[in-house]
């Protein structure tokens, strides 16, 4: 069967493979938010050289459907030569992901916008929207704990004490089918990577962790509270379009992109993220405020 598949991609990718002015871009990293930020990246080369074809090899090749600037994407090996970008996150990283990944493929610096993109069809959209309100604020409280631990982490019943104070807003929760569900909100867990952007898209805001979904609201241009911390500095992966919550601890920031960091037994740094700041906060982002909210130590 993975023959099979490598076929079908390899037929799909050859009459590009067979051009000079192909370059193939490949991330096989099964992180969300890095497979997304190549949409930057092709734009990007195809903006230096529109005459580029541009192949990706990639874990999520459903993220480049539609997309103008990327020839095919491809969920196998198919190409003997290809560029590999890369970032590192560490403590002592200041720059930011995205301008990582252009340099360590050999694009200058720019001091152009830092977007991400998803093209998704009417169709897509129309059909993710069925059943739910004209107005809604999409939640996840969930984050990626296979390198991060807890320390992505705001935790469950935070984000239920947010969905019950907020009498009059209307949440949609997004995310894996196996993700504790919240109570009183509108259940869209388990959609298609395509279909929860598409409810991401439709949403006045959304509330969440640092990490993939964050990628994908930028990605198609919602608003959305992300919850930092101090795990990771907001300069070195946030967007300004969004309204970032971090908090400078002493011990941040402890995340490393390169081998797993365990639990976080203490904590603080989320601890003191109140729920009561972020129902404010969520009535100041759906005003149209973005930036970063650091609260202090």
């Amino acid at each position: 069967m993975v023959r099979v598949a490598w076929v079908r991609d390899f037929v799909r990718a050859v009459p590009y493979l067979l051009t000079p002015r192909t370059v193939v871009l490949r991330r096989f990293s099964r992180a969300l938010g890095d497979n997304l930020m190549l949409t930057h990246l092709a734009r990007r080369l195809r903006a230096r050289w529109p005459g580029l074809r541009i192949v990706v090899e990639t874990n999520w090749p459903e993220l480049f459907w539609n997309n103008p600037h990327v020839a095919v994407a491809v969920r196998s090996k198919v190409a003997p030569r290809y560029v590999r970008p890369a970032y590192r996150i560490d403590r002592a990283t200041q720059d930011h992901i995205l301008d990582q990944l252009a340099r360590s493929i050999g694009l200058p610096d720019d001091d152009g916008e830092r977007a991400v993109e998803v093209y998704l069809s009417q169709e897509e959209r129309e059909k993710a929207l069925e059943g739910l309100p004209r107005s809604y604020v999409v939640i996840c409280p969930v984050g990626k704990r296979t390198v991060a631990g807890n320390r992505k982490d705001w935790g469950f019943e935070r984000f239920q004490q947010v969905v019950r104070s907020e009498r009059g807003v209307r949440f949609v929760q997004i995310g894996s089918r196996s993700d504790p569900l919240l109570e009183g909100v509108i259940d869209r867990r388990g959609l298609p990577i395509r279909a929860s952007a598409a409810v991401l898209e439709g949403a006045e805001t959304a509330l969440l962790l640092e990490g993939g979904l964050m990628h994908l609201a930028r990605a198609v241009n919602t608003s959305a509270i992300v919850i930092y911390g101090g795990t990771v500095a907001p300069e070195v992966s946030c967007y300004p379009e969004h309204l970032n919550v971090a908090v400078r601890a002493p011990c941040g920031p402890c995340f490393r992109s390169h081998g797993r960091v365990g639990d976080c037994h203490r904590h603080e740094c989320m601890a003191k993220i109140r729920p009561e700041l972020v129902q404010e906060l969520l009535s100041r982002v759906r005003s149209g405020v973005k930036g970063v909210v650091e609260i202090p130590w």
